[in-house]
C-alpha cells in the first residue's frame, strides 16, 4: 500500500476520523519500531551475557587445568599425582611454611631421607638438613618423630619407676 492510498480516506471518513486513523496508525508504527528495538537490545544483551558466561567458564576450566598440570608434574621427590593427591598437593601448597629437621638417627649417613604420604601425595625429605615444609605436614612429621622417640620409654632398665620414684637400674641393683 503506497503512502498515498493508505493517507487516502475511505469513503465517508470525516477529517477528525482520518485524524484519529492517523494517529493511531502512527502510533501503532512507533510502537512496533519501539518493539523491534527493544528486541534487538534484549538480543544483543543475552548474547553478551552468553559470551560473559562463556569467558568465565573457559577462564575458570583453563585455571583449573593449569592447576592440574602444575600439580601433575612431579618436583624433586615426588611421584605421578592421582586426583587425591593433587588436592592435597593444592591444599599444602595453600598453607604457610614452616622449617622442620629431621634429625640422623644413629647410624645413618648424611644425605638419608624420609618420605611422607598424605593422601597419595607423598614428599621426600632430606635428614640433618633444615626443610620449609607445610604446617600440617611438619605438625604429622613432629609426632610422628615424638611418638617414635619416645616409644619403649617404660621398657628402659634406666627408667625411673613412678611407683617409687627410684630408678630400676638401681633397685636391680
Amino acid at each position: 500500500m503506497s503512502d498515498d492510498t493508505k493517507n487516502t480516506p475511505p469513503a465517508g471518513e470525516n477529517a477528525e476520523e482520518k485524524r484519529a486513523r492517523l494517529a493511531a496508525e502512527k502510533l501503532a508504527e512507533k510502537e512496533a519500531r519501539e518493539a523491534a528495538i527493544k528486541a534487538k537490545a534484549e538480543e544483543k544483551a543475552k548474547a553478551k551475557i552468553a559470551a560473559e558466561n562463556a569467558a568465565q567458564a573457559k577462564a575458570e576450566a583453563d585455571a583449573e587445568a593449569a592447576a592440574l598440570a602444575k600439580a601433575k608434574i612431579a618436583g624433586p621427590g615426588e611421584k605421578f599425582l592421582g586426583p587425591d593427591a593433587v588436592v592435597t598437593k593444592l591444599k599444602l601448597a595453600a598453607e604457610p611454611q614452616v622449617r622442620f629437621y629431621i634429625p640422623l638417627m644413629p647410624g645413618e649417613k648424611k644425605g638419608a631421607e624420609e618420605t611422607i604420604t598424605i593422601n597419595g601425595y607423598q614428599r621426600t625429605i632430606k635428614k640433618g638438613v633444615f626443610m620449609n615444609l607445610p604446617e600440617s605436614m611438619a605438625n604429622t612429621l613432629a609426632e610422628y618423630y615424638h611418638i617414635e622417640m619416645t616409644a619403649g620409654e617404660k621398657m628402659l632398665v634406666d627408667r625411673v619407676d613412678v611407683k617409687d620414684g627410684v630408678s630400676i637400674e638401681t633397685a636391680l641393683g
